[in-house]
């Protein structure tokens, strides 16, 4: 890794360890935060980042022994069969991309970890794909559940953000 600046859409692969999650609810929403330790070199060209950089992060975690990560099993000979995609995929990709999955109320509803909101959601929606539930319907639920309104606004700006990717909105 070198100190250059740190440029838009150009990965860089770093380590992270001792990872730390925190909350906090505020008059104007939640917070969900991740604090990782890194070493100097990340950490000087991070600090290079704009404030308001958005980062997608791909991640696994190990015990230190692997180098690199290891297929899940079955996941390399049997890929599982997905269902296909409905008219909402656009909208539940974004949703998921913004972490529905790790909405502290929707797990607690569920009853379930992060991992399994999913299965979940689509338990509860008696349905086979997601992508066949409309935001309207979803967003229903969740009020009927007395859920977090900021589940509400999470939806809302994922039809927004599947409404531009569709080029229904400039």
């Amino acid at each position: 890794m070198n100190s250059d600046i740190l440029q838009p859409n150009k990965p860089f692969k770093y380590a992270s360890r001792n990872p730390r999650t925190h909350y906090k609810r505020l008059r104007s929403g939640e917070i969900f935060l991740l604090e990782v330790e890194v070493d100097e070199e990340v950490w000087n060209q991070v600090r290079t980042l704009p404030e308001n950089a958005l980062l997608e992060n791909i991640s696994w975690h190990h015990d230190g022994d692997n180098s690199e990560p290891e297929p899940i099993l079955g996941t390399m000979d049997s890929p599982k069969k997905k269902a296909p995609r409905g008219p909402y995929s656009e909208f539940w990709r974004v949703l998921v991309i913004n972490g529905v999955k790790n909405h502290p109320d929707l797990q607690e509803v569920l009853d379930c970890t992060p991992e399994h909101v999913w299965n979940g959601l689509h338990a509860a929606f008696e349905t086979e794909t997601m992508s066949t539930v409309s935001p309207r319907v979803w967003e229903a639920w969740v009020k009927e559940k007395g859920l977090s309104e900021s589940l509400i606004t999470m939806s809302r700006n994922a039809e927004i953000k599947a409404a531009e990717k569709a080029g229904m909105v400039s």
